[in-house]
């Protein structure tokens, strides 16, 4: 067996038999077996766009060839045994799979126009009239916070490093308890609607525009970013636009939204947490199936990589406690101060906790948000580490 790292520039457009005999002309030497049943992907970069095509692999032992092709990204190819293959993902969208997509997108619009039905005026509208379960509003202050942005990072994170990105999660839970013992009592005893009312209350009308606009433009800003990240997979898998994407996208949430105020923003919002924290362990299982041990051996591996490492900063230098990304104390203040900043003025983040009714359910939803978060970003660690295992951890 023999391992190829060269990294020889070759064409951007290549299949695996193609490798195959441009390695033959560098290293005669080497003999190659076709395996019709062992199947593998690849990336072709054209541009900004990755496109991923099945192709016959050779049944080599654990051959690398890296390609640096015209200065795009780096490209690896690795031959995976048979046991741990990735199975090719076809990219024809088909009928069925777009009436698929447009009866979830409908079934949800349908669900938040539903939960706004017998809005009478700007409390039931805004604050569905107090009345909103607490649990469901910990599920949307979740989903709230999380975009496409974390759904591909975080495991991201894992893969790279461990998960002491974990200490930043403990930050937020301690942000928000202090947040529902201080900030929620007073928000609930002003009877406001927005932060910026208490702000208006306090400062003066002109102070409540002027830090209401600022939200309004950070907000066009950032959930500007998040639209065109969601775009991006579904224009990848569709063949769509970007245009086109961004439309369809922005569209159905604006037709629920708009009708059905913030009781279907948060009946929507729990549909979506329940459908990522699923399609997350739905992941997990797909990549345990393709690792020989399952998860014992994912474990293990981890483990003896000391993937699992969450505390950092306690053995090191001053001068790494102080430059480290996620040391113990820069992550939990980090974490901390987001929290307070995000769930303590934000209004995108108050108002679901004034629809709670009382200061208790309020309370009661904001703290089990952070606990949900630390779960979630366990669970999406572990599903980048996992991954870390499949491509790179095997022996």
């Amino acid at each position: 067996s023999i391992t190829v790292t060269d990294t020889k520039v070759l064409e951007p457009w290549i299949t695996a038999i193609e490798i195959a005999e441009k390695i033959k002309t560098i290293y005669p030497d080497i003999e190659f077996t076709k395996s019709e049943n062992t199947l593998t992907m690849f990336d072709k970069v054209v541009g900004s766009t990755v496109v991923r095509e099945s192709i016959a692999t050779m049944d080599w032992n654990r051959l690398s060839l890296y390609k640096a092709a015209q200065g795009q990204q780096l490209i690896k190819f690795k031959k995976l045994r048979q046991r741990y293959l990735i199975y090719p993902r076809r990219n024809n969208f088909t009928s069925l799979d777009m009436k698929v997509l447009f009866g979830y997108i409908g079934l949800i619009v349908l669900i938040g126009v539903i939960a706004g039905i017998n809005q009478r005026d700007t409390k039931s509208y805004f604050l569905g009239s107090g009345k909103i379960s607490w649990l469901m509003i910990s599920f949307s202050v979740v989903a709230t916070e999380t975009s496409v942005l974390t759904f591909l990072s975080i495991p991201g994170v894992a893969y790279l490093t461990n998960f002491g990105f974990l200490q930043v999660a403990m930050g937020y839970i301690i942000g928000r308890v202090v947040v529902a013992w201080i900030f929620l009592p007073l928000y609930y005893k002003e009877g406001i609607q927005s932060t910026y009312e208490f702000i208006g209350n306090k400062w003066g009308i002109d102070f409540q525009r002027f830090v209401s606009t600022i939200f309004m433009v950070m907000r066009i800003l950032a959930d500007g970013v998040r639209l065109f990240m969601t775009a991006i997979p579904l224009t990848l898998i569709t063949g769509w636009t970007f245009g086109t994407s961004i439309a369809i996208i922005g569209l159905f949430t604006l037709i629920y939204t708009l009708i059905g105020g913030i009781r279907s923003v948060v009946y929507t919002d729990t549909i979506q947490f329940i459908l990522y924290i699923f399609g997350a362990i739905l992941t997990f299982n797909v990549i345990n199936d393709l690792i020989p041990g399952g998860l014992e051996s994912i474990k293990s591996i981890l483990g003896e990589a000391d993937k699992f490492s969450v505390f950092q900063g306690f053995s090191s230098s001053l001068a790494d406690l102080l430059t480290r990304p996620y040391n113990f104390i820069a992550a939990v203040l980090g974490g901390f101060l987001l929290s307070m900043a995000s769930h303590g003025t934000d209004h995108l983040m108050v108002q679901r906790l004034l629809s709670a009714g009382s200061i208790r359910n309020g309370q009661k939803a904001l703290v089990l948000s952070g606990f949900l978060v630390f779960i979630q970003f366990a669970i999406f660690l572990f599903l980048g580490a996992s991954m870390w295992v499949l491509y790179d951890g095997l022996p």
